[in-house]
């Protein structure tokens, strides 16, 4: 349906109030990440073989069918999310084919070096995925139409967000800017979260006098 534009997103859930209200199981972090390991593995073979039996801990195929195929050779690209340094960042040098992530520039460098590592772990190399970068944005012509929107989503301003905290909030220019230091350190991608949704201001600035810099 996407003409071959699907990528998928996998994580290990973190909001466990969400899974307790709708009666989910919710075994801890290292479960959860070992379950979706073995998912990812299941799905990558059910996109490019057939058939296919498997027999892990969490799932079990036999003979099973998945056709027809995606139309992305290998398999549509695995986008995994989260910085947890002992699994996540292990998993994700073993099957991501995108890395994603929130957080400061100065944070981003240490999971990118740790995502090395793992890659060196592996014998993966570490340029095969893609990094990618998660940010709220906060984009007006001036600074005072920023400061003026702030007012409204005063979680976003500075004094408010933790040390290791970063999102896009200002003038084009000041974004632009912004997002050639995360370029600097190898990000590659940047997802965006429009602070003033449903509202299209935003997202109309930043197509026309950020995204360009970058093409």
């Amino acid at each position: 349906m996407s003409g071959g534009r699907l990528k998928l997103g996998m994580g290990a859930g973190w909001k466990d109030d969400e899974a307790v209200a709708y009666g989910y199981e919710w075994p801890d972090a290292p479960a959860r990440l070992r379950e979706m390991e073995e998912a990812i593995e299941v799905m990558k073979r059910l996109w490019s073989e057939t058939p296919v039996s498997f027999d892990g801990q969490y799932y079990q195929l036999k003979d099973a069918d998945c056709r027809p195929h995606p139309i992305q050779d290998p398999h549509p690209p695995v986008m995994i999310g989260g910085g947890g340094e002992q699994f996540t960042l292990r998993i994700a040098a073993k099957h991501a084919d995108v890395w994603n992530y929130w957080g400061s520039l100065e944070l981003m460098e240490q999971k990118l070096d740790v995502l090395a590592d793992h890659c060196d772990t592996y014998n993966r190399n570490y340029d095969d995925i893609e990094k990618s970068w998660f940010a709220r944005c906060i984009v007006r012509e001036s600074d005072e139409e920023v400061e003026e929107l702030l007012e409204t989503a005063p979680r976003f301003k500075q004094e408010h967000l933790d040390d290791n905290e970063n999102h896009l909030i200002g003038t084009p220019n000041k974004i632009v800017s912004e997002l050639k230091q995360y370029a600097t350190i190898g990000i590659d991608e940047v997802v965006v979260e429009f602070v003033d949704f449903p509202k299209t201001e935003g997202a109309q600035l930043f197509a026309e006098h950020v995204a360009p810099v970058f093409h």
